[in-house]
């Protein structure tokens, strides 16, 4: 009675690369294959790195509701699951991302660099630093994201870059994509700008 009761709390790990991860680093939250969320342990962890380790699902991230960081970079995941909503930090750069989660409203720092994402969620406004080059993105919101100073997004589809209210934008990075124009005036804060190999052919810097 007792482990039916136990085993009812806990929370499956599929992935061996992910479930060995957990064993070395919350030997004492595991249960098997399982983990169990309520795990003081897991309560306390504000930081997981995962990167380059081979896992090809995360489910079970979600268990670490007070993590602040996530890197999982370098690793074979074509999806990601429901992220913890804490999260002010996430690392998900070269893997083989199609899509993306709802992103937590709390993020600030977003890399999700060389994956094959077609497209963005919505973007928390809190962000302020966004990395999302090489991809095959087409169109970006950045509508509301008053507080991000450092965008990069080279090596993409992108023929459309709204920009001229990121009033806070101190760099960016928009080269290798399909823009045939960008308005920057305004952005009295910006101090890095690269736009190489697009198809602008007027560009005002007044």
């Amino acid at each position: 009675g007792i482990k039916t009761d136990v085993n009812a709390q806990m929370v499956h790990i599929p992935d061996s690369a992910f479930r060995a991860y957990l064993n070395q680093n919350f030997g004492s939250c595991m249960v098997g294959d399982s983990i169990d969320p309520s795990c003081p342990a897991v309560l306390a962890t504000k930081n997981i790195n995962v990167s380059n380790r081979g896992i090809s699902n995360l489910s079970g991230i979600e268990v670490f509701v007070n993590d602040t960081l996530l890197n999982c970079s370098n690793n074979q995941l074509t999806s990601l699951p429901n992220l913890p909503l804490s999260l002010t930090y996430l690392y998900c750069y070269e893997n083989q991302l199609t899509s993306m989660p709802n992103l937590p409203q709390s993020l600030t720092y977003f890399n999700c660099n060389a994956n094959v994402l077609t497209s963005l969620p919505i973007l928390p406004t809190a962000l302020t630093t966004l990395i999302c080059g090489n991809n095959q993105i087409s169109y970006l919101d950045l509508d509301g994201l008053t507080n991000l100073s450092s965008l990069s997004c080279g090596f993409n589809r992108i023929y459309n870059l709204e920009i001229n209210k990121l009033y806070n934008l101190t760099s960016l990075a928009c080269g290798f994509n399909l823009i045939s124009k960008i308005d920057i005036k305004g952005l009295q804060n910006l101090k890095y700008f690269n736009c190489i190999y697009n198809q602008i052919n007027d560009l005002d810097l007044q």
